[in-house]
């Protein structure tokens, strides 16, 4: 019985750490989107708020973003991400 009760444990992390990744994924996702549009139409920086805002910090996607050159500035209500135009 103990086997079955290793298996059910390693199942769940599995299917929990899916579950994270995918979460992250869309995260990306919508991040990536946003900066794409604002960055289409000449702009330099978007403003998330709201679940979006507390997903990127609870992701831990602020140091990740800034890794990849772009400025963060986190505020009560929103974060600012911005980048430098090419």
């Amino acid at each position: 019985m103990r086997s079955f009760e290793g298996l059910l444990e390693v199942a769940q992390n599995i299917t929990a750490t899916y579950k994270i990744n995918k979460e992250r994924e869309e995260l990306v996702g919508k991040v990536g989107s946003k900066i794409k549009e604002a960055a289409a139409f000449g702009k330099d920086r978007i403003h998330i708020c709201g679940d979006l805002q507390e997903r990127v910090i609870d992701m831990k996607l602020t140091t990740e973003l800034s890794n990849e050159g772009f400025e963060m500035m986190v505020f009560a209500d929103s974060i600012e991400i911005s980048w430098t135009k090419k």
